[in-house]
C-alpha cells in the first residue's frame, strides 16, 4: 500500500531501524549511533511546525548507506535461539523461543521459560538447557529419568 503523507518515510526509517536491530547490527557504536540519529528524524521531527528542544538531525548519503548495508552481529538458529557472531555464544536476552513438554501420557504443555520447563520435568534448567543445545529445531530432549521430553519452538519469524 502507499501512504499519502510524510508516513510513508517514517515508516520505511522505522522498518529500516527494526531490521537493523533484528540483524544485531546496532550492537556496532556506530550502526547504534546512527540508528539513534536516524530515530531523531521521524515523526515530528518531519513537521514544519516542529519547534522542539531536541535538534532535529538529518542521515547524510553516505550514513544512510553505512546502516543500510550494516554487517549483522547475530544469527538466528532455527529453534529461536539467537548466537551473537562475534563471540560465538547464545544471547539469551534475544532468545525468542518457547518449550513444548511432552508429558509420559503424551499430554502437551507450553511453557514460556526454560526454568519453568526444567520445574515440570524435575531437571535443573541448567541441565536441561545442555541437553537441548543443538542447532536443530527439531531436536526433542528426552529426559529419560522422568519420561518427559522437551523440545524448544521458535515464536518469531
Amino acid at each position: 500500500m502507499k501512504f499519502f503523507s510524510k508516513k510513508e518515510l517514517d515508516f520505511n526509517d522505522f522498518f529500516l531501524i527494526c531490521k537493523t536491530i533484528y540483524n544485531g547490527a546496532h550492537k556496532n557504536e556506530v550502526i547504534n549511533n546512527l540508528v539513534l540519529k536516524l530515530s531523531f528524524s521521524m515523526n515530528d521531527f518531519r513537521l514544519s511546525s516542529y519547534n522542539g528542544k531536541i535538534t532535529k538531525q538529518v542521515l547524510t548519503k553516505e550514513e544512510l548507506t553505512t546502516l543500510k548495508t550494516a554487517v549483522p552481529l547475530s544469527l538466528r538458529l532455527a529453534d529461536g535461539r539467537v548466537r551473537d557472531i562475534t563471540t560465538g555464544k547464545i544471547d539469551y536476552n534475544s532468545e525468542s523461543s518457547c518449550y513444548l513438554i511432552t508429558r509420559p501420557g503424551k499430554e502437551e504443555l507450553i511453557v514460556k521459560s526454560l526454568k519453568e520447563a526444567g520445574e515440570i520435568v524435575g531437571v535443573h534448567y541448567s541441565t536441561l538447557s545442555k541437553i537441548l543445545d543443538v542447532d536443530f529445531a527439531d531436536f526433542v530432549g528426552d529426559i529419560r529419568s522422568t519420561g518427559h521430553s522437551v523440545r524448544r519452538i521458535k515464536v518469531f519469524g
